[in-house]
């Protein structure tokens, strides 16, 4: 059964009920907007709570605001050094031979269209002399260190 809207309805004794369809962050919305707590900070504290209140609701809610948030974006992981472009990018490279010389293991270098060989022998796609196993991009710089170019 549906509503002259469109939206689906269910029957429960003499009320009917409408349901959506919402993401957590809307149904946690209109969670907090339905529950708020009347007990002031002072009285919580003090360890007096208003019986008439929704106090514990309301942490009900911000636990489910919690759990709702979306999971932290996985840090950058290693990749495969086949994978990597070949197009003068600079990349984040880790390369294990490099402590045999005295080079940074993981160092920045830039990527090329056309192979060499390292050292060891192995043909890779980088402008240093030891080859990478792996690589991943080069994270943005932090907002605060990116220089203002307006107005130059």
């Amino acid at each position: 059964m549906t509503d002259k809207a469109g939206y689906p309805q269910a029957a429960f004794g003499g009320d009917t009920i409408r349901t959506v369809t919402l993401t957590p962050q809307q149904a946690v919305a209109e969670l907090r907007d339905l529950v708020t707590c009347r007990c002031h900070d002072a009285f919580i504290h003090r360890g007096l709570h208003d019986p008439a209140c929704n106090h514990d609701f309301a942490e009900a809610v911000e636990v489910l605001a919690a759990l709702s948030m979306p999971a932290p974006a996985p840090a950058q992981a290693w990749r495969d050094i086949g994978t990597a472009p070949r197009d003068g990018t600079l990349i984040l490279a880790y390369r294990p031979q490099a402590a045999q010389t005295g080079d940074p293991v993981i160092d920045v270098v830039r990527t090329q269209k056309y192979p060499r060989r390292s050292f060891q022998g192995v043909e890779h796609y980088t402008d240093r002399a030891c080859h990478p196993t792996h690589w991943m991009p080069l994270p943005a710089p932090p907002a605060a260190l990116i220089p203002d170019t307006e107005g130059v």
